[in-house]
């Protein structure tokens, strides 16, 4: 009986420890499904405004979310599944930017991005945000495959690289924001995806009169490049390219795109023609003194 009451003991420890380890984490004095939402009261980007929806991280950071322009939506424990269900009952009206700052309390997969990005359709811009100390230490990565798989549908913003550069902009928990740097600086992350929140208009169709040039949008200053950048024609996906957000004191901080890549997606490493000759030299030398070393024995 002892050794039976010890065995049952471990069980339950070690069942425990598994709750605990796959439950969300909620801030301090929330509970799951406890909402948090809000909305500016004008907007002035033609369309509305971008929807931004999350769990408990973006829930802390709301009021600063709507302050830049964002109708933000944010519940304690929400999980990427819950998040499509509102993409999908808001299918008939969501803008032309959606955020989808969800990850930390379960399992993000391929299918649910590729869900997303069918509710949103082809003119329409999703953007997501990678958690930082989230249950499943896998998510980031499968966030930023994504979007590396969808350049022309997918912004992405790395807030789990961020947070680990600045430790003091999270809770103790290691996951919810601390304070207000943790919220202006989670904000701003998401307040710099603002540039891609209007549409582009349509190019003028051709007539018979001679048409002017058509007006070309002007890119945030990190991406000029010395290329034109030309409006997407009417229907057509927009070209959107994979970035990381820069914090500063400044209002709301603009893409960049400085930051270095994960060493997996750098490009393969090239061998110099010297270094080949000098080995294939040393190959040569070896193997003749290995045949003047095998007549000698012979001798």
């Amino acid at each position: 009986m002892p050794r039976r009451s010890a065995i049952i003991r471990v069980a339950t420890a070690l069942a425990a420890t598994t709750l605990a380890v796959a439950a969300p984490v909620p801030s301090a004095g929330a509970q799951c499904g406890q909402e948090y939402r809000g909305a500016p009261a004008h907007s002035t980007v033609p369309g509305g405004p971008p929807l931004a929806i999350g769990d408990s991280v973006l829930a802390d950071a709301v009021p600063e979310l709507v302050r830049y322009g964002f109708e933000a939506d944010g519940m304690v424990c929400r999980q990427m599944s819950q998040g499509i269900a509102i993409l999908r009952h808001r299918e008939a009206n969501l803008p032309h930017l959606v955020v989808l700052a969800l990850g930390a309390n379960g399992e993000v997969t391929f299918q649910q991005i590729d869900t997303a990005l069918a509710l949103l359709g082809p003119g329409r811009v999703l953007v997501l945000v990678t958690p930082h100390g989230g249950v499943l230490p896998s998510t980031p990565g499968v966030i930023r495959a994504a979007a590396a798989a969808h350049p022309d549908r997918i912004l992405l913003l790395d807030w789990d690289q961020l947070a680990a550069e600045h430790p003091t902009w999270l809770a103790p928990d290691g996951v919810h924001l601390g304070g207000t740097a943790g919220v202006d600086g989670f904000a701003r992350t998401i307040a710099s995806v603002l540039p891609y929140a209007a549409q582009a208009e349509p190019e003028p169709e051709a007539s018979g009169a001679e048409l002017g040039a058509p007006e070309t949008l002007k890119p945030p200053p990190a991406h000029r490049h010395g290329a034109r950048h030309k409006p997407a024609r009417h229907n057509a996906a927009p070209r959107v390219p994979s970035l990381s957000p820069q914090a500063s004191t400044s209002p709301p901080a603009r893409p960049r795109t400085d930051l270095p890549a994960p060493l997996a997606h750098r490009g393969s490493s090239t061998t110099s023609p010297a270094l080949v000759a000098a080995v294939g030299a040393t190959a040569l030398m070896l193997a003749a003194a290995a045949v003047l070393w095998a007549c000698r024995r012979r001798g």
